[in-house]
């Protein structure tokens, strides 16, 4: 096993390194860039964009290349799962691509995102075996489609909310995967294969995407990136719960920062009577530059606090699932009431 995952991660690492540089070369040559506006954005100069599509085909052949290798795999997994991590997560990337090319709504984007839902839903019902159980009543159909659209919805948008900084996003992103990796190992389940592979994958192509986009970045994921990575992060997040409850919440604790980032840029704004899909300073990050922080700093700073909501998050699985979410959710609370003793939540 250790050797499958190793070349698993190298190869996501190699090839996104190759494809990156490549997808530079094509966004500079197109002058597909994205532009310094003095206001939001922290770079002073006109940056390559298009590396959410060097991210999505390192991902893309070093999972073809774990089913190579472990064939046995297409037979394990019905082939209704992999088409909804592979056709669901090609579907965000583009939809992502078109959004940095043409600047979409975001009611338009969340509405893609909902339609994408919709199909998840209707082929997890369809699959019989395997990770995903039938649903055995229509009650059971409704609360599940609200907590995939929730995860589907909530992940790519906190994910994007998360891609403000060099290297924070891709970062963070590594992250959650090495922890929803130990999270798919300790479930040591059947069930839980695709989520390891996977995992593995997104760990290696954003460790090869970090050579780039780190401080200071000569090329930005963009939409396409972060839709791409928080679909990949939502699909796994909803496979956790088909294996267990401890899983579930465990992934939702590793998941905690960008909860945190999303729930706190929504209620500030709503707070400050501001269109909650405006972008704005007011991020966490944002906020950290603007008390002193460098750009550095308040990268790494994040860093820390993603590794923490991970550890707490497989800590806790040590625990009953009651006991666990006891853990979680004080936390969280903990973590909110920082934020707002620290006056992350006032009109900036």
């Amino acid at each position: 096993m250790a050797n499958f995952l190793s070349t698993i991660l190298c190869v996501a690492v190699i090839t996104t390194v190759i494809m990156t540089a490549i997808f530079r070369w094509v966004a500079h040559d197109l002058d597909i860039v994205d532009k310094p506006d003095n206001h939001v954005k922290t770079h002073t100069k006109p940056t390559a964009y298009l590396g959410g599509c060097a991210i999505f085909t390192g991902f893309l052949i070093a999972y073809g290349y774990a089913l190579i290798w472990h064939n046995s795999l297409l037979n394990q997994i019905p082939c209704a799962i992999h088409a909804l991590l592979i056709g669901g997560s090609l579907a965000m990337c583009v939809l992502g691509l078109l959004d940095d090319l043409k600047d979409i709504s975001p009611l338009k984007k969340i509405l893609g995102q909902t339609i994408l839902a919709l199909i998840f839903v209707f082929l997890m019902q369809n699959t019989t075996g395997g990770s995903v159980h039938r649903f055995d009543s229509s009650l059971c159909w409704v609360l599940m489609s609200g907590l995939t659209w929730i995860c589907l919805v909530g992940a790519m948008n906190s994910i994007n909310l998360l891609d403000g900084l060099d290297g924070l996003c891709a970062g963070i992103a590594a992250i959650i995967s090495l922890g929803f990796g130990l999270l798919s190992l300790f479930c040591s389940s059947d069930n839980s294969m695709i989520n390891l592979i996977a995992a593995t994958a997104l760990l290696g192509v954003t460790a090869g995407f970090l050579v780039f986009n780190y401080y200071p970045a000569s090329i930005f994921m963009g939409d396409s990136g972060s839709l791409f990575v928080g679909y990949i992060f939502a699909f796994q997040i909803i496979h956790f719960f088909s294996i267990s409850i401890s899983a579930f919440l465990a992934a939702l604790m590793i998941f905690g920062l960008p909860i945190l980032e999303c729930s706190v840029a929504i209620l500030r704004r709503w707070l400050n009577n501001r269109d909650i899909f405006l972008s704005d300073r007011g991020h966490i990050y944002d906020q950290l530059i603007d008390r002193g922080y460098s750009i550095i700093k308040a990268v790494w700073f994040c860093y820390g606090l993603s590794v923490f909501y991970t550890a707490v998050g497989l800590f806790g699985l040590i625990f009953h699932w009651r006991l666990a979410i006891v853990i979680y959710i004080a936390v969280m609370l903990i973590s909110f009431a920082i934020i707002w003793k620290m006056g992350f939540l006032k009109k900036v």
